[in-house]
């Protein structure tokens, strides 16, 4: 008797896992994008890295989404188009793009209104490129996974991210 119910409670987790199994998907990120690389910081440079990270990721028909730090994306201020366009050929990749702010500020070390002035000055060239290829912006990554160093700034964060996504 045992042994059949034993066989019987089985049979009915193994089905029940393999009919109800749900589809899981995993998408890959990067930080600080247009690119991190420590070995040559030239735009030739970042292109070589960048179209060879791409392909792997097609390669391999991996999901990947590139947090931007816009920072990066200029020089004295001005924009670097050979930058922008990294961003341009990971979205002509059909890969996702998010921000994730301008200068890489911690929540938990500046004021919430500087943190939400960082978030607007990060999505400038973002939302631009991302209209380019008729997408909207749907991603933010909080620099050092910070949300705030209580409930009230968090909520009031999501709250601001949500008005301006």
């Amino acid at each position: 008797m045992r042994t059949l119910l034993l066989l019987f409670l089985f049979s009915f987790v193994s089905s029940a896992l393999t009919a109800q199994e749900p589809a899981r998907k995993v998408a890959v990120t990067f930080d600080d994008l247009p690119t991190v690389n420590l070995v040559d910081t030239s735009d030739a440079g970042r292109r070589t890295m960048t179209l060879s990270l791409l392909k792997t990721l097609a390669d391999r028909r991996i999901p990947a989404i590139g947090f931007v730090n816009e920072r990066q994306l200029s020089e004295n201020d001005e924009l670097v188009d050979e930058r922008a366009d990294l961003l341009r050929l990971w979205l002509a990749a059909v890969l996702s793009l998010g921000y994730h702010s301008y200068s890489h500020p911690d929540l938990h070390k500046v004021p919430l209104k500087d943190f939400q002035v960082d978030v607007l000055r990060g999505e400038r060239v973002t939302r631009e490129l991302l209209a380019e290829y008729e997408r909207q912006p749907q991603f933010f990554r909080h620099p050092f996974l910070h949300t705030g160093t209580d409930l009230e700034t968090k909520r009031s964060l999501e709250n601001f991210l949500a008005e301006h996504s």
